[in-house]
């Protein structure tokens, strides 16, 4: 039986996969969503799968106001805003302080992240290390930590560079990418990359915004297809429509991924894991 509180610290990119592990789990007692500014995308996933869960304000949570039945299965999850990704040092210090932070109201943790650019960052590693309470991450079947969220949806870093030699020079999308894919690139380095460029290049390249940017720059590298990974984890319902709505807006030819690429054994790891860490 399991039982205490488990505290998921997310990237909206990931929302889909925790929501799917939530939804077919008939164990848990409790659902928290901590309500802060980046909460809102998860909270219209679970209410639009009928599952449910409480709002409750972070700062009550963080200052260890909400009180939890430690004799059943809770779940607190806190949402995190989707542009840290676009500085890897940073996102890195501030989910080590929230993990930090957390550790009197939880019995263990899942980060639903990847490494986003920080190579040989193990957070469950460095939980050992601090004598902190578990931690779990997404993996591949080796044990190695995921890459990203396409890493994720592939199963780990040997099954993302086989891809990589397949699908060659492409966008890869999956349903997360169809529905965040301006926000994600506006925080990173490519929104700092339109603001330096002179207004004259910008007139000449007929770079208005961020959707004719990214345009120019999948033809300038050579690219010509998007290929749709469809995870079957889209609670939105939108992605089949987002993912030709973007091919079409980058002028990229849309291409479906073969059979057989897509798994779900690093979504279920992680969960097992967390579970595994509170039994």
């Amino acid at each position: 039986m399991t039982k205490g509180v488990l505290g998921i610290i997310i990237c909206p990119m990931l929302e889909d996969e925790l929501v799917y592990s939530i939804r077919k789990d008939d164990e848990i007692g409790r659902v928290v969503l901590l309500d802060n500014p980046h909460s809102s995308g998860l909270r219209s996933k679970l209410e639009k799968t009928g599952t449910r869960f409480e709002l409750v304000p972070e700062a009550d949570f963080d200052a260890g106001k909400v009180e939890f039945d430690r004799s059943i299965y809770n779940i607190v999850i806190k949402a995190n805003d989707l542009a840290l990704h676009s500085e890897p040092a940073n996102l890195k210090a501030h989910i080590e302080k929230q993990v930090t932070d957390i550790q009197p109201l939880v019995d263990a943790l899942g980060l639903y992240y990847g490494l986003c650019g920080n190579y040989g960052w193990d957070i469950s590693a460095w939980c050992r290390e601090k004598g902190f309470k578990p931690a779990s991450v997404f993996r591949s079947l080796d044990g190695r930590v995921c890459d990203d969220c396409v890493c994720v949806a592939l199963g780990g870093t040997e099954r993302y560079l086989a891809l990589e030699k397949k699908y060659t020079g492409m966008l890869y999308v999956i349903p997360s990418i169809a529905s965040n894919w301006e926000p994600f690139l506006m925080a990173g380095d490519d929104a700092k990359s339109i603001a330096a460029l002179p207004e004259e290049t910008k007139e000449e390249l007929g770079i208005v915004d961020i959707q004719s940017f990214m345009r120019w720059m999948f033809e300038f590298c050579g690219y010509k297809n998007s290929l749709k990974i469809d995870t079957g984890l889209d609670t939105t319902g939108t992605f089949d429509q987002g993912f030709l709505d973007l091919s079409e807006m980058m002028n990229l030819k849309p291409l479906v991924i073969e059979d057989g690429w897509v798994t779900l054994d690093s979504v279920e790891g992680i969960y097992e894991s967390c579970k595994k860490n509170l039994g």
